[in-house]
């Protein structure tokens, strides 16, 4: 009985590692982001707003993009390949508009974004920067 266990064990971590790896193989190109930022970013639309020295960032973004329907957005500080952090938002729908959001205070010299993928797999890749200038 031992055995079996120790083989089932085997089993289901060779089922997590193929597609585990698979999933790590998978690479979208600096140049493949960037023509998806022209194409799409006019889908999105950024509110940033000031209160006292942090600010709330609000985006609101479309549910597909080219059938590929939503999968996840992070708030990356810093550079995309080599972060200072980066964390995954909640995702809401208030008023018929699906919208993500966050609130900072600006670290000085530090790149902030909104990194979007659409579909499953190598699906789509959006990286919109945040501009800490108010506007709504």
């Amino acid at each position: 009985m031992v055995l079996g266990k120790s083989i089932m064990r085997c089993l289901f971590l060779l089922y997590l590692f193929r597609f585990g790896s698979s999933a790590a193989s998978c690479i979208q190109t600096d140049d493949q982001v960037a023509a998806w930022n022209l194409k799409y970013n006019h889908l999105f639309n950024i509110s940033v707003q000031q209160n006292n020295n942090s600010f709330f960032i609000t985006v609101y973004l479309p549910e597909k993009i080219k059938e590929e329907m939503f999968n996840f957005v992070w708030v990356v500080v810093g550079e995309q390949d080599d972060p200072l952090f980066a964390l995954p938002t909640t995702v809401v729908k208030e008023e018929g508009k699906t919208k993500a959001w966050f609130i900072a205070k600006p670290i000085n010299g530090e790149k902030y974004a909104f990194i979007f993928s659409y579909g499953k797999g190598c699906g789509i890749e959006i990286e919109l920067p945040v501009d800490f200038k108010e506007k709504t």
